[in-house]
């Protein structure tokens, strides 16, 4: 199974991905992590290996603080610069506010990530981030899979 780091500072939210996750997606509670600001996110980071980061857009640095998009794409480029942070296999971005998708995009296409527009009822947000968690659990179980098979000959 694949390891899920959530980074969201909206319970709402967070419900919606962790819902869509579990229910969808079969991913059990023990494969998931969860972090409300970028200071938590970082101390996840610094000590376990993820498959997958569901990044929020609009962040605090830690909790209390003001959510910017600016704290959050520099977190985003953090994780590809600081050598103490695990750098997730792969990212996607969720934001709530369509109008910062444009000005950000750049900065996850630019590793090939992608930025997504979340709306709680649309369900074409959910159809992305279920395809991207279901090809991660193929490739992770097809190299377990061939792994086991070199070890038995």
């Amino acid at each position: 199974m694949i390891n899920i780091l959530i980074v969201e500072d909206n319970q709402h939210k967070m419900d919606t991905i962790i819902k869509l996750l579990k229910e969808d997606l079969m991913i059990r509670d023990e494969f998931v992590n969860y972090a409300k600001d970028i200071k938590a996110a970082k101390k996840l980071l610094t000590t376990k290996f993820y498959d997958l980061l569901i990044l929020d857009l609009v962040l605090p640095l830690e909790e209390g603080d003001e959510a910017t998009p600016e704290k959050g794409i520099g977190f985003l480029r953090d994780i590809n610069s600081n050598p103490n942070l695990n750098p997730p296999i792969h990212i996607i971005g969720l934001t709530e506010f369509n109008e910062l998708k444009p000005k950000y995009d750049a900065d996850f296409n630019a590793h090939l990530w992608h930025l997504i527009n979340y709306e709680a009822s649309e369900i074409n947000w959910q159809e992305k981030l279920k395809n991207v968690t279901y090809h991660l659990v193929s490739i992770r179980n097809s190299f377990f899979d061939k792994h086991k098979e070199s070890l038995n000959c």
